[in-house]
């Protein structure tokens, strides 16, 4: 049991390191990375979005298939998937529910992306620019599938208070993302006042975000 957890854990770091890298070259704003608005980006550039989903699915299949016994076999279209598998394994996977609803929308993400080519529709000929929605959308899967990783190690050994705090911190930035979207969303018009409002409200988001974010391998 302790050379699974420690290989899924060095896999999992692995393919972590991988997605940073891919999102560090995705959002240096250089050459054919340079967005075409705010937070808007085409071509290789929002190819390479596509991939890190991709990666951020694969990484999260690897960590429940590395704990199933005889190598068995492991895909998931939902979260419902990650649960039967764990249940079937003997884990108790209630604490990982929570996390659930964003993993399910990347893996709904990544099958059109795999299996459709993230085109609109089966008559679409146009691919759309990656949007600041999909910017969004793609930092809250990389938390989710983090705090994921913590969750499991909790599950799989125990709730040592390095994983605990590690969930946590992530779970606060989850929510710390969402209102960041809800003033993108709700972001005033006309009144400079209200604007340096939203501005600074959601200055305030990314600031608790970045204190309460650590690297994975930490700890």
């Amino acid at each position: 049991m302790t050379d699974k957890i420690i290989r899924s854990h060095t896999r999992f770091n692995l393919n972590m390191a991988r997605i940073a890298g891919l999102m560090k070259l995705a959002m240096s704003g250089e050459g054919q990375f340079k967005p075409i608005g705010f937070m808007k980006y085409e071509g290789v550039s929002a190819d390479i979005f596509r991939l890190i989903i991709v990666f951020l699915h694969a990484a999260v299949e690897d960590l429940v298939r590395s704990q199933l016994p005889g190598n068995k076999q492991f895909s998931f279209q939902s979260g419902s998937d990650i649960d039967k598998a764990l249940k079937k394994a003997g884990f108790d996977s209630s604490s990982l529910k929570p996390l659930y609803p964003p993993l399910t929308t990347m893996a709904k993400r990544r099958n059109r992306i795999v299996h459709e080519a993230d085109l609109a529709s089966y008559s679409s000929t146009v691919v759309e620019p990656w949007s600041v929605s999909d910017v969004w959308e793609i930092l809250q899967w990389n938390l989710a599938t983090l705090a994921f990783y913590y969750q499991m190690l909790i599950v799989l050994t125990e709730p040592r208070q390095v994983f605990v705090d590690k969930y946590n911190n992530i779970r606060k930035v989850m929510d710390e993302n969402i209102k960041f979207a809800h003033h993108l969303m709700n972001f005033p018009k006309g009144s400079l006042e209200l604007q340096k409002k939203a501005l600074d409200d959601m200055s305030e988001n990314l600031g608790s975000m970045l204190s309460l974010l650590r690297p994975p391998t930490e700890g």
